[in-house]
């Protein structure tokens, strides 16, 4: 997944190169270099659309496959599961109250 990262922001320095080259080429007196320009910057910036969008549908499917396998682990092991969560929140409980407790000690 990071190579799809490193080709998209890849993609975008090449944007960004492009449109200082139409930025330069609109200063100047060449019509069909401006032209030219807009027509990579267009182009660069539909495969990098394109790259986000499969980024984008695999993280979804990541999530999807993730939630689902949660579920079927908590249906499967539910005294577990509530064993993780009672853990969970005592010791949470007992991180909070340290730290309320400190506050209080000082006034």
């Amino acid at each position: 997944m990071s190579s799809n990262v490193e080709k998209i922001c890849g993609d975008l320095q090449q944007l960004v190169g492009d449109l200082e080259k139409l930025l330069s080429a609109a200063t100047g007196d060449s019509k069909s270099h401006a032209e030219q320009a807009v027509a990579n910057w267009r182009e660069a910036l539909k495969g990098a659309q394109e790259r986000l969008q499969k980024v984008q549908d695999n993280t979804r499917e990541r999530i999807a496959h993730s939630v689902r396998t949660a579920n079927h682990a908590l249906r499967d092991n539910p005294w577990k599961s509530m064993a993780i969560v009672a853990a969970t929140g005592f010791l949470l409980g007992l991180a909070l109250r340290g730290h309320d407790g400190n506050r209080s000690a000082g006034t």
